[in-house]
């Protein structure tokens, strides 16, 4: 929530409702805090390691460390931290005794007691009340002192940083929340990253993300299907992203130039004679961020399927699709990481650029596939790669093996290894 567009009414009234959940969390907080001692050293001899995503969640690079780590370190107990019957628990159920619920005092004694703290967002971490706060920050942050000092932190990320509105700068954290292990993939990412986000040295590190071993597994497991993946405007986006969008929100949202370009994308013509001419479907998935404006988009055509996200998995989306459509999103590092072919439709690229500054990485000099601006241009991109049977370019297959490193499925395994290093080189005991 944007703070700064609401009334100083209303600005009061979130800031005392902040006031409140942060008592909350300090009372419960410290009652965890006491009852932990009782029972510390049973706790702490369990070697407690936690693994969070969003907290409604269990579908990206923390699942998948979590899936790692209880099949090849079951000796650690490591736990996954996700809100009490959210859609995505079923697919912990038999890891039943490994699965904790978010904000409930077994969450806070484990928090407490915890020597690695994993997770895929770099300021709540894995600790309660990290998505509770009514400003858009946490109220752990304000809560610093009951982060355990011997804790490692390790941030996972949810994809490969390319710009400076991702960067995740170290001088913007709060100091009790930063990570002691920054993963990331592609050199050049970690190079930027270190450099401009002002990271210690062997903070940063290049191990490739954890889901990209399932990339490696099911490669070659292609359906015929498009998977159009844009990301989200930050200037677009809905106050409440888990619920629907207010009509207010809707109808501003509308009248957007993103709205009208993939609505009419979806209903075009051109669109729905390739998709019969080679038995293609397409699926359309909104970024998370905008998943509460799903309803106002639609489309007739049976071949054409407009995804919500308690349907459908981005993971299994990419790993099926023979072909990808996206903007700026990273979700083409994941893509480009299995050699399949893609396009950026970079539709409102003056007004992207204006809101989001460039980082090291060039659409159009390192991109992974065409940069288009215009639907027509678009359409004759796809037509040529379903012609070509979806073999990517020797162009884009010679940035891709240049920026990307070597395929295989041990990304898990280095990360693994790079934690057990940074809590070595903090004096923590690994074993």
């Amino acid at each position: 929530m944007n703070i700064l567009n609401l009334t100083k009414k209303v600005r009061k009234r979130i800031w005392f409702k902040y006031r409140i959940a942060c008592i909350k969390a300090f009372m419960r907080l410290s009652v965890g805090y006491i009852i932990l001692h009782l029972f510390k050293r049973k706790l702490i001899k369990k070697r407690i390691w936690l693994v969070m995503e969003r907290a409604t969640e269990a579908r990206d690079n923390g699942f998948s460390f979590f899936l790692y780590m209880r099949e090849r370190h079951p000796d650690i107990n490591t736990y996954y931290v996700i809100i009490k019957d959210s859609p995505d628990e079923k697919k912990l159920d038999r890891f039943k005794a490994n699965v904790i619920h978010y904000n409930t005092y077994k969450h806070i004694f484990y928090y407490l007691a915890a020597e690695c703290s994993i997770s895929t967002h770099e300021r709540g971490v894995t600790s309660p009340y990290c998505f509770h706060g009514y400003t858009g920050y946490s109220c752990i942050e304000s809560l610093g002192w009951f982060v355990p000092a011997k804790q490692t932190i390790v941030f996972l990320q949810h994809g490969i940083i390319q710009k400076y509105l991702n960067l995740i700068d170290k001088e913007k954290q709060p100091k009790h929340l930063r990570p002691h292990l920054f993963i990331t993939t592609a050199p050049r990412e970690r190079d930027f990253i270190e450099t401009m986000g002002h990271w210690p040295e062997n903070t940063v590190v290049s191990t490739g993300l954890s889901r990209f071993d399932s990339l490696f597994d099911n490669m070659g497991k292609c359906k015929k299907q498009i998977l159009v993946m844009p990301t989200w405007r930050k200037w677009l986006a809905a106050n409440n992203t888990a619920a629907e969008a207010t009509d207010i929100e809707q109808n501003r949202f509308m009248l957007s130039s993103y709205y009208k370009t993939f609505q009419h994308l979806l209903n075009s013509e051109e669109v729905a004679n390739l998709l019969d001419i080679h038995n293609y479907q397409l699926i359309f998935y909104l970024h998370y961020e905008f998943q509460s404006y799903i309803n106002v988009f639609s489309c007739n055509n049976p071949r054409i399927m407009i995804a919500g996200r308690n349907n459908f998995d981005v993971q299994s989306l990419l790993i099926e699709s023979s072909i990808l459509i996206t903007d700026y999103s990273s979700v083409a590092f994941d893509f480009a990481y299995m050699r399949k072919p893609l396009i950026y439709y970079q539709f409102d690229q003056r007004e992207y650029t204006e809101h989001y500054q460039e980082g090291y990485f060039k659409y159009d000099s390192d991109g992974f596939g065409p940069v288009v601006i215009q639907e027509k241009d678009l359409i004759l991109q796809i037509k040529d790669i379903l012609e070509k049977n979806g073999n990517v370019k020797e162009t884009y297959l010679k940035r891709i093996n240049e920026f990307l490193p070597p395929l295989d499925n041990r990304n898990s395994e280095r990360i693994y290894d790079a934690i057990l290093l940074t809590m070595s080189s903090r004096g923590v005991p690994c074993g």
